[in-house]
């Protein structure tokens, strides 16, 4: 039985800096966090930049072999699509013909790293980006005990879970993932991870295959 959980999220101030939450002129939501602008949600487009459709792939062997761009919904279901957006293989987030709509990028690794550093150190940056509340209370989308959730800084990370490069899918309340541009580097698939135990926000490679949440930042 799937239960579809509705999510009310306060967003609070940050120490040094005033949240700065907007809508951009192209009605992409943004949250400013130190001297970046995030986009406030995770990716949800079935599009290149240039107009060419990025291929569905539900098919759990499909997905395991395919060695070119594709999205998916977790566990193929569109209602979790609407909270949590798409999960892309890392061929999409890679691609010349860009992922990212026009005046977004796909973080780097020095784009994740100054969000640590502006939110103290990945040991606390995890419970600064988390959404707050828990499933168990019916106030969140995260499992308890949601280790240091506080959202302070705006982000609003959700527990989308991913897709395991073989085509399975876990981790929805338990984990969010999201990916790290590496310049087409099929060698290492660098990707950030939050998980419901945990303040720490993780570094860890799952190869091209697996499917994970993607969440843009101004050029």
């Amino acid at each position: 039985m799937k239960y579809l959980f509705i999510l009310s999220i306060s967003f609070l101030l940050a120490c040094n800096e005033q949240i700065d939450e907007k809508t951009s002129k192209n009605e992409i939501p943004y949250v400013k966090i130190g001297t970046q602008i995030w986009m406030l949600k995770n990716l949800d487009i079935e599009h290149f930049r240039n107009g060419d459709i990025i291929p569905q792939v539900s098919d759990s062997v499909e997905w395991s072999s395919i060695k070119s761009p594709a999205w998916c919904y977790y566990n193929n279901d569109p209602l979790l699509g609407k909270i949590y957006g798409k999960l892309y293989n890392q061929y999409a987030v890679e691609d010349t013909r860009g992922l990212a709509p026009k005046g977004w990028k796909i973080p780097n690794e020095k784009d994740w790293e100054t969000l640590e550093e502006y939110l103290g150190d990945s040991s606390k940056a995890g419970g600064a980006l988390k959404s707050t509340g828990t499933v168990e209370q019916g106030n969140g989308l995260w499992f308890a005990p949601n280790v240091g959730a506080t959202n302070i800084s705006g982000f609003t990370a959700l527990p989308g879970g991913y897709r395991f490069p073989d085509g399975m899918f876990f981790g929805t309340g338990y984990y969010g993932y999201w990916w790290a541009f590496t310049g087409k580097d099929t060698n290492n698939t660098w990707h950030r991870f939050l998980h419901y135990q945990g303040s720490y926000i993780h570094l860890l490679d799952y190869g091209p295959n697996a499917g994970l949440s993607v969440r843009c930042i101004k050029e």
